[in-house]
């Protein structure tokens, strides 16, 4: 780099001051002995990251429908022994004493006041061909997203159809996979920390003997968009070839890493040999890379040496310092194996064991009966189905045989488990004399609260989806009487080619981002022998209103030439404002340009100008300021921030899109009305910068820059604040700066703390 005038390095200090910000705080857990094979690394030299346009994508056709390839579910059983196991749980009684169950009152009255109250819902995706449908769900700020076997579609939240149903073979065309190859089991998760939904699917050709992870994620928190995807080998034990292919993807997420889980069969002979957990670094995703490394662990033992089945990841809010993971003893058990796993992006990730915890006994449950028909509805096996960690808790649900007055019937078994201490807070199984209870899934909210979805049928009651929860302060092992979701309409009967009238194999839940609303995806009988899918929503009562909160204050043009016009303020409020303003600071002489009254506002995007001019209707001179926009309701003000720059010679540093995400198609531009030297940097807020672009002679005209979302050392850059600055040097020497804060991921409030920060940095400039 060119040696700088002592006035450059002046202004570089200023910029360089305004990381002093936020600090943070990382956790981490002792690693424990584990008990599996690797880890062992991998890369996917076979992917293939392209990009689809949903919008663009035809519509799912009958032409298009196809039948899912059946596997045997149990673990190192063929169809037939697995079969007999399931006869054998209709006919007697499970071995083990079952723990106390929970009965629904809702099964004897058409609602129960004790239940949850149904708020949004709507139709979903119907009968596509595929048999069971397995469906997905993840819910962001606007949209629900559903997945079946085999299509996708958005819905708005009150269940406007936006775009598809679009087949998976149609959207994953650009991957161009082999003809034959099918694509099935999907999950799918928002990720509130990046604001991408995530997509993931099993996709197997039998003919060639290749199997793969399909992934999908939407490039920006708008899944009507664009979405990138890749195709990588799940046939791999990190880079060696097995003889076995991945069923059943199960999805775990948290703030560092995705997590994926199938059970291993073989090719031939079709037994599932045992589990594998693949670990992929999650800014690889969201920097739209090509080329996927992960590490895999497989051959997962329990504490008592038999294979571990069907291992659940869980979906993690927060930064509990490790990934849980819960599986169940297939067939008959009493106890749930607690896996950790600890430095996911680390040469070598640590899987430990971390407990065996004993709980009230579960057994495989019977097949559900429905009326008009003896043919029973295959409920599947006690697998575990879903599992979240919220708030220090991990929850958790599968089902089980439940033992009644008249007989054994499918129940469902929910748990609250504190990984921190190994305790089981919660073990309780819930359903009815005479009712079949199966398919469930669980999720917590932000006040401890908790609701769980599944499927009911009887010799009465064709098979619908309903719902329960529970209050944080309800007796513990409790449950809510249930409601309906949607109700059956016909008896259903799809046989596959195991002779097994096949249902689920899932339900799914989301939790909205307001943290307290519930969305619920079920499976119904919509007509005879078709099933279809339905979403809703639940919530236990809004949460006392949190403090207005202020985010994402931008100007547009900025830095802007006011001899060219205003530029417009714009911020978000979360909810209605009874005393708003603004404040306008002189960054280098520390004084109060201007303040806006604004008063009462509505919650949603706000916008007011600035025409370059004081108080006093004086222009000001060329140099950075501060705007301040505060709610004043309460005793603490909301505050949102932004630096406004005045120039004639840099203007519109332009950064796309807002909030900004590595995934996105996206770019930092800035105009000059002359070409001169310029340099352009990125920082986070603890005085560290992230990106440089040298210093180079720029045009007049707009210069784009565009940025991977890693530092220099070629690592990912976590969500949070950022700080985008140019400097430009003219033929007379000059300085032209400007200085802008953006988000990396989700929008992010300005906090308290920040203040004294803030204060420090404009002691700085004015001196």
């Amino acid at each position: 780099m060119r040696k700088l005038p002592k006035r450059m390095h002046s202004s570089l200090a200023i910029i360089a001051a305004l990381a002093l910000i936020l600090a943070a705080i990382g956790q981490g857990v002792a690693p424990r002995q584990a008990l599996a094979d690797g880890p062992q690394s991998g890369a996917g030299s076979g992917g293939v990251t392209a990009v689809t346009d949903v919008s663009r994508l035809p519509k799912a056709s009958d032409q298009q429908l196809q039948a899912q390839e059946s596997a045997p579910l149990g673990l190192g059983m063929s169809a037939d022994q697995y079969a007999q196991l399931k006869e054998r749980a209709a006919s007697t009684a499970p071995s083990l004493p079952l723990g106390a169950a929970v009965a629904d009152v809702s099964a004897s009255a058409a609602l129960s006041a004790q239940a949850p109250t149904l708020g949004n819902n709507f139709q979903t995706i119907q009968y596509t061909g595929w048999i069971p449908p397995d469906g997905a769900m993840s819910v962001c700020a606007l949209h629900v997203v559903v997945a079946v076997n085999s299509s996708l579609a958005v819905y708005n939240k009150t269940g406007t159809l936006l775009t598809g149903p679009t087949t998976f073979t149609s959207f994953f065309a650009s991957l161009n996979l082999p003809a034959g190859t099918k694509i099935f089991d999907p999950r799918l998760v928002y990720d509130q920390s990046t604001d991408h939904h995530f997509l993931v699917a099993a996709a197997t050709n039998s003919t060639l003997q290749q199997a793969w992870y399909v992934i999908a994620m939407s490039q920006t928190g708008d899944p009507t968009g664009s979405w990138r995807l890749w195709a990588l080998d799940s046939t791999q034990n990190g880079s060696n070839s097995t003889p076995y292919w991945a069923d059943y993807p199960m999805l775990g997420i948290d703030s560092q890493a995705l997590y994926i889980t199938g059970n291993m069969f073989l090719w031939s002979g079709g037994y599932s040999q045992d589990v594998k957990l693949r670990i992929f670094n999650k800014s690889q995703f969201l920097s739209g890379s090509s080329s996927i490394s992960w590490y895999d662990f497989w051959n997962l033992k329990n504490a008592d040496g038999t294979q571990a089945f069907s291992l659940q990841p869980a979906v993690t809010f927060g930064n509990p310092g490790a990934e849980y993971l819960l599986n169940t003893q297939l067939g008959t058990g009493s106890y749930v194996t607690l896996w950790a796993l600890t430095n996911p992006l680390s040469a070598a990730p640590t899987l430990t064991r971390q407990a065996t915890l004993t709980v009230p006994g579960f057994a495989i449950p019977p097949n559900a009966t429905q009326p008009e028909t003896s043919t029973l509805l295959h409920t599947g096996d006690d697998r575990m189905l879903n599992v979240v960690y919220k708030n220090g808790s991990l929850w958790a649900a599968h089902n089980t045989a439940v033992n009644w007055a008249s007989g054994t019937y499918s129940g469902i078994r929910f748990y609250e488990i504190l990984p921190a201490s190994n305790t089981v807070k919660q073990a309780i199984s819930y359903g009815a004399d005479g009712s079949h209870y199966y398919y469930p899934t669980i999720m917590p909210d932000n006040a401890g609260n908790a609701a769980l979805v599944f499927n009911r049928s009887s010799a009465s009651e064709y098979v619908g989806v309903r719902f329960t929860g529970r209050l944080s302060s309800d007796p513990p092992n409790s449950l809510q009487g249930s409601a309906s979701l949607v109700a059956g309409q016909a008896s259903y009967v799809r046989m596959d080619s195991s002779s097994r009238n096949r249902w689920g194999d899932y339900s799914a839940m989301a939790l909205d981002p307001n943290g307290n609303t519930f969305w619920m995806f079920g499976e119904y009988a919509a007509s005879v022998n078709q099933w279809g899918t339905w979403v809703g929503s639940t919530s236990f009562g809004a949460p006392p209103p949190g403090p207005t909160t202020i985010r994402n204050v931008y100007a547009t043009p900025n830095p802007f030439n006011p001899s060219a016009g205003n530029t417009t303020i714009r911020y978000d409020l979360s909810g209605t404002c009874n005393n708003t303003m603004a404040i306008l600071l002189n960054m280098q002489q520390g004084t109060t340009v201007k303040t806006w009254t604004l008063g009462q506002q509505p919650a949603g995007t706000r916008t007011f100008t600035w025409d370059g001019a004081t108080a006093g209707g004086s222009g000001v001179g060329e140099g950075i300021y501060a705007v301040y926009v505060a709610c004043l309701d309460g005793a603490q003000p909301a505050l949102g921030y932004q630096f406004v720059n005045v120039s004639p010679v840099l203007t519109n540093m332009a950064i796309t899109p807002l909030p900004w995400n590595a995934g996105a198609s996206s770019s930092f531009q800035y105009t000059l009305a002359q070409g001169m030297p310029a340099i352009a940097l990125i920082l986070n807020l603890q005085f560290q910068p992230l990106k440089i672009w040298n210093w180079n002679n720029s045009p007049a005209g707009v210069t784009t820059l565009n940025w991977d979302g890693k530092d220099m050392a070629g690592s990912t850059v976590p969500a949070g604040r950022y700080l985008y600055a140019v400097l430009a040097v003219d033929v007379a020497g000059a300085q032209h700066v400007g200085m802008e804060f953006f988000d990396l991921g989700s929008p992010q409030p300005y906090s308290p703390d920040q203040a004294a920060a803030m204060a420090q940095l404009a002691d700085i400039m004015a001196r």
